[in-house]
């Protein structure tokens, strides 16, 4: 967990820029076209950093994506309303606002690679029945009688379980991922 929070940190942080950058583009005076762009951002940030196995459907991703179109259009309005109510209107417009959330989509995407997360997954599933079956031979192992068939198929399955498990951990981060 350690080596874990501060990548989760960052990932807050970076989620937080990206969120913040229409309140910024509506405070700026930025066009209402700005929301579209936006909304394509936190979907595209959406979608790079979710593992698309878990979409049950392509209704997932467009629900999604209709629901960052709200947010990105309320927080856009709730900037052109503080910029009213304040008569604060700094006039940087769009490009700043625009250019944030892309640096914050492509930082949330070095801290939290969804085939990564897939991966490591994967991995903690392979190690959990690993240790089951590990202690299946334990328990075959401990009786009066221990079937030596029985052992020898489990040990095989184990061995071949820490073969997947070593290829697993060697090929992770290789790639075009960041390491982790």
């Amino acid at each position: 967990m350690g080596a874990l929070l501060p990548r989760l940190v960052l990932l807050s942080a970076a989620g937080f820029l990206v969120l913040s950058t229409p309140l910024l583009a509506g405070l700026g005076g930025a066009g209402g076209w700005s929301v579209g762009l936006f909304a394509v951002i936190f979907a595209a940030r959406y979608m790079l950093t979710t593992d698309p196995a878990e979409w049950a459907s392509p209704v997932v991703p467009a629900i999604a994506a209709g629901v960052n179109a709200a947010v990105a259009g309320l927080l856009w309005l709730l900037g052109r309303w503080l910029s009213g109510a304040t008569g604060w209107a700094p006039g940087w417009g769009a490009l700043p606002p625009i250019l944030l959330a892309l640096a914050g989509t492509a930082l949330s995407v070095q801290l939290w690679s969804a085939r990564r997360d897939a991966a490591l997954s994967g991995m903690v599933r392979d190690a959990a029945a690993l240790n089951a079956e590990a202690e299946a031979l334990a328990r075959a192992t401990s009786g009066p009688d221990p079937d030596p068939e029985a052992l020898d198929r489990i040990a095989d399955r184990l061995n071949d379980r820490a073969d997947d498990i070593r290829r697993d951990v060697t090929h992770l981060g290789r790639d075009d991922e960041p390491p982790l």
